[in-house]
């Protein structure tokens, strides 16, 4: 079965938006694995052990909400909103405490997790509303 089939009974719009979130995914899945692949399993020495765990338990986690957004949209909706917004405000407390600050937070990659959290944050009421089934 063609994966855009499970998507063809919603406007347009709520394809693109849910798209942006399973791509968004895919690329923060992407990071987590390569960071695995170059430096092993758990591999963010530089930090406590429970916040390795916590992001390379992301490269777990992120897939299944992919998977999700296409299967059973409203859990994966909850998933990707869990996941953008614990892993702001996890990086915002990570990049103060052990990464040099401030001005670490102005990173490329820390205002892109940023923008995200805020488009999800402001979609995520109406996909849930107009997904149900």
């Amino acid at each position: 079965m063609n994966v855009m089939s499970y998507f063809s009974d919603l406007p347009k719009q709520l394809i693109i938006f849910l798209l942006i979130y399973a791509f968004s995914l895919s690329g923060a899945f992407y990071n987590h694995v390569s960071d695995i692949i170059k430096f092993g399993f758990l591999p963010y020495h530089q930090v406590p052990l429970w916040l390795n765990i916590y992001w390379t338990s992301l490269t777990f986690i992120e897939p299944i909400a992919i998977i999700a957004i296409v299967l059973k949209k409203n859990i994966g909706i909850y998933l990707c909103m869990a996941i953008i917004v614990s892993d702001v405000i996890i990086n915002f407390f990570s990049t103060l405490v052990y990464f040099g600050g401030l001005r670490q937070l102005f990173d490329f990659r820390f205002i892109c997790q940023v923008v995200f959290m805020a488009f999800v944050l402001s979609t995520y009421k109406d996909l849930l509303k107009r997904t149900a089934k």
